[in-house]
């Protein structure tokens, strides 16, 4: 039965993906952000999660995010699931790999929402680019999402603390608020199979501008530990 489930996620979420597309079109090809198409979409796979595989997400410390003002998200990465659900709790700019620029459509898409591409390879340049898309991600979307890992890090793991989070505190001073969850017990990355449970997503006490780097970097690695 495990395998049916996945079958049908994964062809739903792929064909809800390209219907959604289709349909932002043309607020994407205008003046309009289509916020309201990304939310949707990461509804809709939520309900695939939980009506489907019977995953259910459950969410802790989200008004500390919607009290919050400007801030920096850094979440944890374990699965695709932080990129497509995050749009049900706000909008901001995600920071991308830009090999994301070479799928079709979807690359367009990425870079008209206002989502930050960088290359990771370019070393500072990579770091300028980042702040110059961090500023203009924080006057047009309020905020902006980082997984300061890099990469996805499997369950019960911690990766390296990459620059880019510290450059975006230190430039932009404004809060930064931590996220953990345990996508990957259900949503494994790269895995065909999802599987049933409750992915937790928790939203922790922001870290205010100013800590030291060795403090700051410290006290996220503490949270993604737990």
């Amino acid at each position: 039965m495990i395998y049916i489930r996945s079958f049908l996620f994964h062809f739903l979420f792929y064909f809800t993906t390209f219907i959604f597309l289709v349909i932002g079109f043309p607020w994407y090809i205008g003046k309009w952000k289509g916020d309201w198409i990304l939310k949707s979409w990461s509804h809709m796979n939520v309900f695939y999660l939980k009506y489907i595989l019977g995953t259910n997400v459950k969410t802790s410390g989200l008004e500390i995010l919607k009290n919050q003002g400007p801030c920096i998200i850094a979440c944890q990465h374990q699965s695709a699931f932080e990129t497509v659900t995050f749009f049900r709790y706000c909008t901001f700019a995600f920071v991308y790999k830009d090999q994301l620029n070479n799928i079709p459509i979807y690359g367009y898409f990425m870079r008209k929402s206002g989502m930050i591409l960088v290359n990771r390879e370019q070393g500072a340049k990579s770091l300028k680019e980042l702040l110059k898309g961090g500023k203009k991600a924080l006057e047009e979307r309020g905020g902006i999402i980082i997984f300061p890992e890099g990469r996805r890090i499997p369950v019960g793991q911690v990766g390296p603390i990459n620059p880019g989070l510290w450059a975006l505190y230190q430039s932009l001073k404004i809060p930064v608020i931590p996220v953990t969850l345990n996508s990957g017990l259900y949503w494994p990355a790269k895995k065909f199979l999802k599987y049933p449970g409750t992915i937790e997503v928790n939203f922790h006490a922001p870290f205010e501008p100013g800590l030291p780097r060795g403090e700051f970097e410290e006290k996220l690695r503490d949270l993604f530990q737990a």
